[in-house]
């Protein structure tokens, strides 16, 4: 049943969708002369030198993914509201929010979520620890429970918060920081400690003044004609592509420039933003083997059973005594219909089948079938 529009000549206007226009109409994009830190922890320094040069092909997020940036944001107010209350009693203050790093060398710009106050052991000024707050998803913050899983993710955002921390830290010199993560529909917290890394921030801050000197040169030897056509010659002046990744490419808002063959494809859903959708084939195809193995082997058992306890009648059952186990068998019966073919036949119904062809985005390789009946 439709929802009215109008009642007694009360005109009812389609609220969700008055926001979701609000929401499109409210984001602009912006072009970035820095690298920002909170990507430069991405692995292509192609898409880094894309946000500078080609902001203006970069397309504007859904109004889906926007009322998801509104969340996170206001899931961030009320965890540094959270942190304030907190803190204050026991001697940590909340110094600053939204704090810029310093300019330095290499052109990594950012905002600090907030900087925490400690005591010093010594004496004398407190010591200021940048804080990072993120929202994140039951089934993605179980995997987080140190800063390494963070590193290790196959998850590019993931890396991108470490490298974003790490920036904070050495820019800010820091003698650690912190992750302040909170699941979204539950608001359970989890906290990570990250410490200075002085060989990942030399590789970060060497990328970082890479990305903004080919940005600077492209910028100053091409025509924007060009580069916004990404012309052969703008092309041959980028950093080369990165081997194909479902993960980082597949999600790439420059991805109809960088490889324009592989942004349209017939009969291609887009449902990159799906991580749980991801996850589970991905653990869907690590249980495959261990499946097959579990179907040989409940065959094989059902072969011990019914040979053990072929004298049973219906309704007695026996214990099977194994070294470490005791298997109790009951024999039962099933019902089914022997009906003559013509019969059967008459009264079959044809009913939807999913046939899910699972397929490796990165290889091509083929990882099997998964049938499901509606």
């Amino acid at each position: 049943m439709k929802e009215p529009k109008e009642i007694n000549g009360i005109r009812i206007p389609d609220i969700p969708s008055l926001i979701d226009d609000m929401l499109v109409r409210g984001n602009e994009q912006y072009p970035a002369r820095n690298v920002w830190a909170s990507s430069v922890g991405h692995p292509c320094m192609r898409r880094l030198v894309y946000e500078q040069l080609a902001w203006r092909c970069k397309p504007n997020p859904d109004a889906g993914l926007l009322r998801i940036f509104a969340l996170g944001r206001l899931h961030g107010k009320q965890i540094f509201r959270d942190l304030e209350d907190a803190l204050e009693p026991n001697d940590v203050r909340v110094e600053q929010s939204e704090v810029r790093v310093p300019e330095n060398e290499w052109g990594i710009s950012g905002k600090v979520d907030a900087i925490l106050g400690f005591p010093n052991p010594e004496g004398g000024r407190r010591i200021n620890v940048p804080c990072e707050i993120k929202s994140a998803q039951a089934h993605m913050l179980s995997k987080l429970y140190s800063v390494d899983d963070l590193w290790n993710s196959d998850r590019v955002y993931h890396r991108q918060y470490a490298g974003q921390l790490l920036s904070y830290i050495h820019l800010l010199g820091a003698p650690f920081g912190i992750f302040y993560f909170r699941e979204k529909a539950t608001g359970k917290d989890r906290q990570l400690i990250m410490m200075p890394d002085e060989e990942r921030w030399r590789i970060i801050r060497s990328r970082a003044a890479k990305v903004n000197l080919l940005a600077r040169e492209i910028r100053t030897s091409t025509t924007q004609r060009n580069r916004e056509a990404w012309s052969p010659e703008v092309d041959r002046l980028m950093p080369p592509r990165v081997p194909w990744s479902s993960m980082t490419c597949g999600q790439c808002p420059f991805l109809h420039i960088c490889v324009p063959d592989m942004a349209v494809r017939d009969g291609v859903a887009d449902y990159m933003g799906d991580e749980e959708a991801n996850d589970c084939v991905k653990r869907l195809n690590e249980l495959k083997p261990a499946s097959a193995e579990h179907s040989k082997l409940n065959e094989k058992l059902k072969k011990f059973c019914s040979a053990a306890c072929f004298d049973l009648q219906v309704g007695e059952s026996r214990v099977l005594a194994l070294p470490d186990y005791d298997v109790t068998v009951k024999v039962g019966e099933r019902r089914q219909l022997d009906l003559p073919v013509h019969l059967k036949e008459k009264h079959t119904v044809k009913k939807r089948q999913y046939i899910n062809k699972i397929t490796d985005a990165g290889t091509g390789e083929d990882k099997g079938n998964v049938v499901e009946d509606s």
